[in-house]
């Protein structure tokens, strides 16, 4: 025995430096795999967040390419008055503009009334209801083919789209009869709808 004592009283120092070695190494070791596993799960984090983003951005590519496709037909709407802010003072002075243009007799009364939403559309939280906008005219001493011009020139000219939702006629003379109608424009006003209030 005493020569095992003698052979490790000699390699103490080699052994204190093999086991420090070894303790070193294993703590390296622990620590490595520590920082595998922290920069794995991070490079995990990264490639789901980056996933994520390509979605999105995918998406968004596919938003511009319908925008794209679509921005002249949009703007052929917002031109001919059924997008956008109703043009309803342009309405009243295009009547009568063209009213004057047909020299016809000077009894024409309108009135411009309060838009409405168009009926039978469901409400959005995001987008302003479509709205009507009714338009009253009564034009008197008037022939039926003279209203039939006024109403189609009206129609070439004004900013906007409207149907004739009823029209009246009563009392014929030889000066011609008089005519009260109802004009509807049709408007998708742009912005959206004004919150409500909380309560």
């Amino acid at each position: 025995m005493s020569d095992l004592s003698s052979i490790v009283r000699q390699s103490r120092v080699g052994l204190i430096t093999l086991a420090t070695t070894l303790a070193v190494g294993g703590l390296a070791s622990w620590g490595a795999t520590g920082l595998e596993q922290d920069a794995r799960l991070e490079l995990s984090t990264f490639q789901t967040r980056e996933t994520g983003e390509s979605a999105k951005l995918n998406e968004k590519d596919a938003e511009l390419g319908y925008l794209k496709a679509n921005f002249a037909s949009f703007e052929a709407l917002r031109g001919s008055g059924l997008a956008g802010n109703a043009d309803r003072e342009g309405w009243a002075e295009t009547l009568s503009k063209v009213h004057k243009n047909k020299a016809l007799p000077d009894t024409l009364v309108y009135t411009l009334l309060v838009p409405a939403p168009v009926p039978g559309v469901e409400p959005s939280p995001t987008v302003a209801p479509a709205q009507a906008h009714d338009m009253t005219l009564r034009l008197d001493s008037i022939h039926e083919g003279e209203l039939f011009e006024f109403l189609t020139s009206y129609e070439q000219q004004v900013r906007g789209r409207f149907r004739v939702q009823s029209c009246q006629l009563w009392s014929p003379s030889s000066n011609g009869l008089n005519a009260s109608c109802t004009l509807r424009f049709f408007n998708q006003p742009l912005t959206p709808p004004a919150a409500a209030p909380s309560t």
